[in-house]
């Protein structure tokens, strides 16, 4: 074969292979357009699947959410936190930001006795509560409301007489700065409401005498708390009675029988036997109580704050115990006038420390 006609086959050859190529290759990119288009409908499948099962978990969550926040309006809706009282540590007579003890959580609780003319009340009862989340217990102190301290502003004066001129923030800071304590939160409660607090838990049992009987129904109509029958009278020295919440709230007023530290008892009883009641209820039991308690109280404490105390109320039963102060049998606390007033005079510095072994001490 001579050299053109080898030329013209090479060529004829080289054309048949390279439209083979072409062939194969438009081949392939058609397989792979299609394979293309079929993972990209794939992955849009895949996405709108994805889509609709986030927008099914967004519907849920969403009444979820809408259904919590629906419950936790109904229950705790009346809480009214005292948005003024401050929360600055030196404001309130803290030394420094830290707390004593971040194991024991203190609350200062005011019993108030307002009368018709008055806008704020003098504090009749001042306790505080001491939550030791530690030894899981709940101590309760006594401060007589007649000790003589100093209140900034005032000079010496009766302690229930600083939440009457300030109110809580300075009734708190007195209590502070007196005690070396570290309270940052204060619970009030005014005596007509503090009925319907313990008819809240089904009313308390208190151990009383007759002449405790006897006064307290006296109080009970002069108050004309009608719908409260009054105290049954019995044989023996002591008995003890169920009693509702007017019945416990008059008992709890008594003064002219005895003594004020005898009165400052009978308020420890009463707040004893109502938080041994609040201890016995179920987890279940206590979103009915906190709806039927918030609107009767005075707080600086928020919702995060009465939630925190749940668990320490509901994981086991506290023990509890009672200090009050100072001690009427200590001969260095003394009773009496001064430049016309009546007041409990006592040692503040030796009583602060005997105060901070009770709360802090286990």
């Amino acid at each position: 074969m001579d050299n053109k006609k080898k030329n013209i086959h090479y060529k004829s050859s080289q054309g048949q292979t390279s439209k083979k190529f072409n062939d194969i290759y438009m081949q392939a990119s058609k397989e792979h357009k299609t394979n293309n288009m079929k993972n990209i409908r794939r992955v849009k499948r895949k996405k709108r699947k994805l889509l609709r099962v986030v927008c099914i978990i967004s519907v849920i969550i969403a009444l979820l959410i809408g259904g919590a926040v629906s419950a936790f309006l109904y229950y705790f809706g009346d809480l009214k936190t005292d948005t003024d009282f401050t929360k600055v540590p030196q404001d309130l007579g803290l030394t420094s930001a830290d707390r004593i003890n971040n194991d024991v959580v203190n609350i200062a609780l005011f019993g108030i006795d307002k009368r018709a003319n008055e806008k704020v009340g003098r504090s009749d009862t001042v306790m505080v509560l001491s939550l030791d989340g530690v030894h899981k217990k709940i101590k309760l102190t006594s401060i007589l409301r007649d000790s003589r301290v100093n209140i900034d502003g005032h000079g010496k004066d009766k302690l229930c007489h600083a939440y009457a001129y300030d109110g809580p923030e300075l009734a708190v800071k007195t209590l502070n700065k007196n005690f070396n304590l570290d309270i940052m939160n204060y619970v009030t409660v005014d005596f007509s409401q503090m009925v319907n607090v313990i008819n809240a838990v089904g009313g308390v049992d208190i151990e009383l005498t007759n002449a405790e009987a006897k006064a307290a129904n006296g109080l009970i109509a002069s108050t004309k708390e009608l719908d409260s029958g009054g105290i049954p009278y019995f044989k023996g020295k002591t008995k003890v009675m169920h009693l509702d919440g007017a019945q416990a709230v008059a008992y709890a007023r008594i003064r002219k029988i005895d003594s004020e530290t005898k009165r400052a008892e009978r308020q420890q009883k009463v707040m004893h036997a109502l938080l041994e009641k609040v201890q016995g209820m179920s987890v279940l039991e206590y979103p009915n109580f906190i709806k039927q308690v918030l609107p009767l109280v005075q707080t600086s404490l928020n919702y995060n704050d009465i939630l925190g105390f749940i668990p320490f109320m509901a994981s086991g039963k506290p023990t509890m115990e009672t200090y009050k102060v100072p001690d009427a049998n200590d001969p260095k606390v003394k009773g009496g006038m001064i430049d016309g007033v009546w007041y409990w005079s006592y040692n503040i510095s030796d009583y602060a420390k005997k105060l901070h072994n009770f709360i802090y001490n286990s």
